[in-house]
């Protein structure tokens, strides 16, 4: 653990001893002494005070500490972190700040400790200690980033070492890129001016299109949303209504599959009197009419 070092040099900086330290930053000194040697680690609000008081170097500027993330992420069955965060409204410049190891303000939000299992102190950690963490991405991100980047498959191919087949099964998802080549795809993509971020920008909204996630309010342990299932007498094939705050999905089950409709209230409103007006008529035609 480096920030042990960091924090001793610190207060090296300020010649004092590490009672006079411990008195100044407000701790007491047998937690102060914890952390010179490395038997305990700041709590988040002592890594912002301590952040605070560097004056030319930045060994202890606070990050997001991205591989314990993304490891407690994908143990705790939701996936890739970074697919995680742009399905649940992290927006793509954060989550590429975190990814990259920036110094940031941005507090990572409580839902995100409960759904991952998670103390939020150990979200965090100083800048000497961080460790980028390469976790294969989803094949719609890769897929995306190498779409946006203007270079065809067999042209990437070529950069990475690897065949143009081999391009084809990341994006299908039939194979994962091994560490080596990840570390190089990562380079490729980041030579690029904001290509990262464009690329989760776009996955977010095509992700939006298909997921609808509402924030628990901070008293509340669950999202609000209901599900009602609703089958008239009259109508051929049901469907089902999911509300979540002012936003509907309408789902009809087809012959080919399903049909998905996301509106607003005033949009549901007047699928709801086209609807009463096709009442002989399957649902499915309904939803086709009203686009």
């Amino acid at each position: 653990m480096k920030y042990r070092y960091c924090i001793y040099n610190l207060r090296k900086e300020f010649g004092m001893s590490s009672v006079e330290f411990s008195k100044y930053i407000g701790v007491n000194q047998a937690t102060f002494s914890s952390w010179e040697t490395g038997k305990a680690k700041p709590g988040l609000n002592a890594m912002r005070k301590l952040e605070s008081l560097q004056k030319d170097n930045h060994d202890l500027d606070v990050l997001v500490n991205w591989k314990k993330l993304c490891e407690k992420c994908k143990e705790s069955g939701n996936g890739d972190f970074r697919v995680y965060a742009l399905t649940h409204g992290i927006e793509s410049n954060i989550v590429v700040s975190c990814e990259k190891g920036k110094p940031t303000q941005y507090d990572v939000p409580a839902f995100v400790c409960k759904d991952l299992g998670i103390k939020q102190d150990e979200v965090y950690c100083f800048a000497v200690d961080f460790e980028e963490y390469h976790n294969p991405y989803q094949p719609a991100l890769i897929s995306e980033l190498i779409r946006l980047s203007g270079i065809t498959h067999m042209e990437f191919a070529k950069q990475l070492g690897v065949t143009k087949a081999a391009i084809a099964h990341w994006c299908n998802g039939a194979n994962s890129i091994a560490l080596g080549r990840l570390e190089l795809f990562d380079t490729i993509i980041d030579s690029k001016n904001d290509l990262r971020v464009r690329a989760y920008n776009l996955f977010h909204k095509s992700q939006e299109k298909q997921v609808i996630h509402e924030h628990p309010q901070e008293d509340l342990d669950e999202p609000l949303e209901k599900e009602v299932e609703i089958k008239p007498a009259d109508v051929e094939q049901p469907y089902t209504l999911t509300e979540s705050g002012n936003q509907k999905r309408i789902t009809a089950t087809v012959k080919n599959g399903e049909i998905v409709l996301i509106l607003n209230d005033d949009e549901y409103a007047r699928f709801s009197v086209l609807l009463q007006e096709n009442i002989k008529s399957a649902v499915a035609n309904t939803i086709k009419e009203f686009i």
